[in-house]
């Protein structure tokens, strides 16, 4: 996987991802990398701070396939 990706629409293939890939907002705007207590998975909600909207975390696939939809929606 190519980073961390996110989707504001709350759908995925629960696809489990990869601890590494998981990170948090710190106080002063930046991101931190962390290792969560649990397993995420494509789909999950993301929960961290500083958010200001709601997120989803998204595996590549999905990913990919968000993107491509709205282009062939306006061709």
């Amino acid at each position: 996987m190519s980073g961390l990706k996110f989707s504001e629409i709350p759908n995925g293939c629960g696809k489990p991802l990869p601890a590494e890939q998981s990170v948090h907002a710190k106080r002063e705007g930046g991101l931190q990398r962390f290792t969560p207590v649990s397993r995420i998975s494509c789909g999950d909600r993301y929960y961290g701070a500083g958010a200001e909207r709601d997120l989803y975390h998204q595996c590549e696939e999905c990913h990919e396939k968000s993107r491509r939809e709205p282009a062939a929606e306006a061709a």
